[in-house]
């Protein structure tokens, strides 16, 4: 007959004792669950990344095609005022000057 206690960590059959070590197995699942902690954090934080790059440049987007709009409204001011001042042409007139 076999009389067996377990405590903590220790086995005693038929008065010996034996010191258990943790199962290689266990150690591996462990390390392994470690390391796919580690990689779902590394990809959670790429992906953080990812979007943050993603709202920059969509605000760059629309800083540009605000800029491409203000430059096509000034162009459109250069060419009225061309046309006015070739409609004018031979006429010289100073704005906002005062005599003294």
């Amino acid at each position: 007959m076999v009389n067996s206690t377990i405590l903590s960590n220790t086995k005693q059959i038929r008065g010996f004792s034996f010191q258990l070590k943790k199962p290689k197995a266990q150690k591996s699942i462990s390390i392994a669950s470690q390391r796919i902690r580690r990689g779902f954090s590394f990809v959670v934080e790429q992906w953080k990344i990812s979007k943050f790059q993603s709202q920059l440049f969509s605000q760059n987007e629309s800083l540009i095609q605000s800029s491409i709009s203000m430059a096509s409204q000034d162009i459109s001011i250069m060419n009225s005022e061309f046309s006015i001042a070739k409609k004018i042409r031979g006429f010289s007139f100073v704005r906002n000057k005062k005599q003294l």
